[in-house]
């Protein structure tokens, strides 16, 4: 089964669903009934012919032309739109959306806006879970959480771990490495 949300922010039409804060979502129906779309699960080289998707809580019911619910519940016409599941991105940097010498000097309130519009962009692409990569953005994931902002699922990796000299090492070059566990070397 694929999650609610997952599914949910593949569709075109409803993406905007997608950016609708969690404690709003949570005052919302327990099913919705997507109507007239196309649904690429993933597994198939080819879209399926036209039919409706019935989601209840985080789950998906049902997939077919003659997918209804007992009762009345929000209805989202596809209009033909594609339907599919959420991607994942397990590659980010949703702070690092500059260059290098930009993100050292810039405001940390600038980097955090920056990131802030780097997530809702890349839940409008369709990611919906992604991993940052050597960032500090837990603040980013626990607003996106709490449903302050739009935003994909964040599993973050926190500090970035480099080689010496490699592309997480910031470390001006008069600084010598230090040694496995022990104390900067010395001349």
């Amino acid at each position: 089964m694929i999650s609610k949300r997952a599914f949910l922010s593949g569709l075109a039409s409803t993406t905007a669903l997608a950016l609708v804060p969690a404690r709003v979502r949570a005052q919302a129906p327990d099913a919705t009934l997507f109507t007239n779309v196309r649904v690429y699960d993933g597994m198939s080289d080819e879209l399926t012919e036209l039919t409706n998707v019935l989601v209840e809580g985080e789950m998906i019911k049902d997939v077919s032309p003659a997918a209804d619910a007992a009762q009345e519940v929000p209805r989202i016409d596809g209009d033909g739109r594609t339907l599919m599941p959420g991607l994942l991105d397990m590659h980010v940097h949703l702070q690092w959306n500059q260059d290098p010498a930009g993100f050292l000097t810039a405001r940390p309130d600038y980097i955090a806006a920056l990131a802030l519009s780097e997530s809702e962009a890349t839940l409008m692409r369709g990611f919906t879970s992604v991993r940052d990569t050597g960032g500090g953005i837990l603040g980013l994931a626990r607003a996106i959480d709490e449903g302050l902002h739009p935003g994909p699922r964040i599993q973050a990796s926190n500090a970035a771990i480099s080689m010496t000299a490699g592309h997480g090492d910031l470390r001006p070059r008069s600084v010598r490495p230090r040694a496995f566990g022990g104390p900067p070397f010395t001349e």
